[in-house]
């Protein structure tokens, strides 16, 4: 009716998409029309919030038993598993992770454009260039980071880069330097001017170079790359007949090359946890044993909460979403997977819990089997943040996964 598509003109775009009323449910269309009129005359135009269409309105309808609400934990089944991961890089990302600890191992190419740079046929002297990375991990002073510079001689291109890739090859002699943060700072330099002087000398041999751990590191750092908030930068100056000149360039390609080593342990083998990592990606399973909801009920909203071991997990900032599966076999190796990820939320180093709303997950599983749930980074590789939930047999009770659930019984007893 005119009324009805007047207020769904002045509902904010996002809402818009909300369904007025379950396509599940089976209503007389008059009995439907009276009961939609009856909500438009009470409630007006006013928000989701307020006209009967929001979560609001559904706790309220709870109470007189129209709404039932039921939370079913722990999940009858839950398990993690680590993805494989030979050494490769991870190419496009925001981050360039160096350095190495127990168990991981990460080295980083970085090329600038010295298009903006004089050339040797124009008389200047190279006076300094210096390579500058901004530091990616929230808040603290990051330990110093021993790394050996070595000038690469073959291609390599970051957007075609696989996880096979092989690394490049590089002049065996290179030099040693330090990348730290002060403590009022933000960045760490290094002094490439010899290599921007040969570059300059042969410019067909500019590949960049690479960052290599030094032996008896202990520690990843996390820097800005290219494609990051803050890219690397090139600081270059020198002198001409006209006098100084400087320019600023950042890197037209870099990544990173993390692999694991003999001491790596995967976040899988968390006693009564759940992994969500990036880096070497891992990803949870779980499923909850659905009550009988009854013929062509009405789902309105179902949602999982997770709770946050702290200690056990190493946390930047990242998102992470579910998956609904499409058969029984939890075989990590051949999920067969909803192409969706669902409900995206944001997890970072103050996160104890996070609630995702799983509505459309809940409802496909009802009507298709229930096969459980997929937990996992929605952005993996950038850098090797990760996260550890309590898992179904957690020895918190107050803390295992729960599923809410708000429902309506159908039209039969």
């Amino acid at each position: 009716p005119p009324a009805l598509l007047d207020c769904r003109a002045r509902i904010p775009l996002a809402e818009r998409n909300q369904p007025l009323i379950s396509t599940r449910s089976t209503i007389p269309v008059a009995t439907f029309a009276l009961g939609l009129a009856a909500v438009l005359f009470a409630s007006g135009c006013g928000s989701r919030k307020n006209d009967a269409l929001g979560l609001d309105y559904i706790e309220d309808q709870a109470q007189s038993k129209a709404v039932r609400t039921i939370t079913i934990t722990p999940p009858d089944s839950s398990s993690d598993f680590q993805l494989s991961a030979p050494e490769g890089t991870s190419g496009l990302t925001t981050t360039l992770l160096l350095g190495q600890e127990t168990g991981l191992f990460s080295r980083g190419l970085v090329r600038f454009d010295l298009a903006a740079l004089p050339d040797s046929g124009q008389s200047a002297s190279l006076l300094s260039a210096t390579a500058r990375f901004f530091f990616d991990e929230g808040t603290g002073d990051p330990a110093t980071l021993a790394v050996a510079v070595h000038r690469v001689v073959s291609n390599w291109e970051e957007s075609i880069a696989s996880a096979d890739s092989i690394f490049p090859t590089m002049d065996p002699v290179g030099f040693t330097t330090s990348l730290a943060v002060a403590d009022s700072g933000d960045s760490a330099d290094i002094s490439v001017t010899e290599l921007v002087r040969f570059w300059i000398d042969r410019p067909d041999s500019n590949f960049g170079f690479a960052l290599l751990p030094e032996a008896g590191v202990n520690g990843l750092q996390e820097f800005y790359s290219a494609e990051g908030l803050r890219p690397p930068q090139l600081i270059a100056r020198w002198t001409i007949a006209t006098g100084e000149s400087t320019a600023t360039v950042n890197p037209n390609h870099d990544t990173f090359f993390l692999k694991t080593t003999a001491g790596f342990v995967p976040l899988s083998d968390t006693p009564r946890r759940l992994a969500v990592g990036r880096g070497i990606a891992a990803r949870s399973l779980l499923k909850f044993p659905f009550p009988d909801l009854g013929p062509r009920a009405t789902i309105h909203r179902a949602e999982l909460t997770l709770f946050t071991d702290q200690p056990a997990s190493r946390l930047h900032t990242f998102t992470i979403g579910v998956q609904r599966l499409l058969d029984a076999d939890w075989n990590s190796g051949s999920l067969s997977l909803d192409g969706t990820i669902e409900s995206a939320q944001s997890v970072d180093a103050q996160t104890d819990s996070v609630t995702i709303e799983v509505t459309t997950a809940v409802n496909e599983m009802v009507d298709e089997g229930n096969f459980g749930l997929l937990l996992r980074a929605n952005d993996e590789k950038p850098d090797v943040d990760f996260i550890e939930f309590h898992a179904g047999d957690s020895e918190i009770a107050a803390r295992r996964p729960r599923l809410k659930i708000w429902t309506t019984a159908g039209d039969a007893p």
